[in-house]
């Protein structure tokens, strides 16, 4: 609950708003069937800007969470053991014990509560927010562009921009809450696909999502057999946790008892978080090369799911 109520206040002094809203497209397949599979691609258009940089949050995050909740846990915990021990004389040691934790606790507290308030307040110079996200639904406007005019024959094409991925991925939550039933029931989500563009920069990155998974990943497969046909650069990476963004609740949702092989891909650089969040992530940070040739990635990656159609 004391989480709950310090994110709310974070949230309630910072000048961005965590509500938004989606927006999205389908492009029938040339061949339509009952059934089809859908290949989903997503991206968020929401940015942010904080006095730290991402992985100093991530870090400050981190330590809060260890930090804050044993420390007020603790009062808690304390104070109600000594409302139950009130025969305790005042010099007994096991009662100084007991006050001197509940007073260290209170300091940690009183000190790091206040550092997580101020850790997202908007800073005096707002984020360009190129590399997180502009890259991501540029590459998308020009996919739905493309498969507008070029639908693959058995695939739908699902194009969706997400808001408020920085507050928590909750464009997407949404999203799925409302439409996964009813893509259930038009599609085949086991034969299904979700390409997640979450930052193109630098370098391309690919997540590899199945770190401590026997199964195959096939969509990175093919994303990378691409990259080789294409002899495009393709930077692969593993990360725990995994960058927080669309494709984990796309994941979760879509990946109901019947639909386990739903496959999931997220392009992520992930070098350059250095720059996002903050008044460096401008435009000349997101190569014109690097776009196209995940743009040509994801046509690619498409063709051949098409060809196939299976898993």
């Amino acid at each position: 609950m004391i989480w709950i109520y310090l994110k709310k206040k974070r949230e309630n002094i910072s000048s961005f708003s965590e509500y938004s809203s989606n927006l999205f497209t389908i492009i029938p397949a040339k061949e339509r069937e009952f059934k089809n599979p859908v290949l989903i691609y997503s991206a968020h258009y929401d940015s942010v800007i904080s006095r730290y940089s991402y992985r100093t949050n991530r870090i400050l995050n981190f330590t809060l969470k260890v930090i804050i909740f044993p420390s007020f846990s603790l009062i808690l915990i304390l104070s109600c053991l000594l409302l139950f021990m009130g025969d305790l004389p005042f010099h007994s040691e096991l009662l100084s014990f007991y006050i001197v934790l509940i007073i260290f606790a209170s300091i940690l507290g009183i000190i790091f509560t206040p550092l997580y308030l101020y850790m997202f307040d908007q800073d005096s110079e707002l984020s360009k927010g190129s590399i997180d996200n502009a890259s991501g639904t540029s590459i998308l406007i020009e996919l739905a562009k493309y498969y507008k005019n070029h639908p693959l024959q058995k695939y739908d094409v699902l194009i969706l921009w997400c808001g408020a991925e920085e507050w928590g991925i909750k464009g997407s939550e949404h999203f799925c809450k409302k439409y996964v039933s009813y893509l259930n029931k038009e599609y085949d989500l086991n034969k299904s696909v979700n390409i997640n563009i979450d930052m193109v920069g630098t370098h391309i990155g690919l997540l590899n999502n199945n770190i401590f998974s026997r199964k195959k990943n096939k969509i990175n497969e093919h994303i990378n057999f691409s990259a080789h046909l294409l002899n495009i650069s393709l930077d692969n990476f593993s990360q725990i946790p995994n960058p927080k963004s669309d494709h984990n609740s796309i994941r979760k949702h879509f990946r109901k008892s019947k639909n386990k092989n739903f496959q999931v891909a997220c392009f992520h650089s992930i070098d350059d978080r250095k720059y996002i969040h903050t008044k460096n992530d401008t435009p000349d940070k997101c190569s014109i090369k690097n776009l196209y040739d995940c743009f040509r990635l994801c046509l690619l990656t498409s063709l051949l799911l098409d060809l196939k159609k299976e898993y």
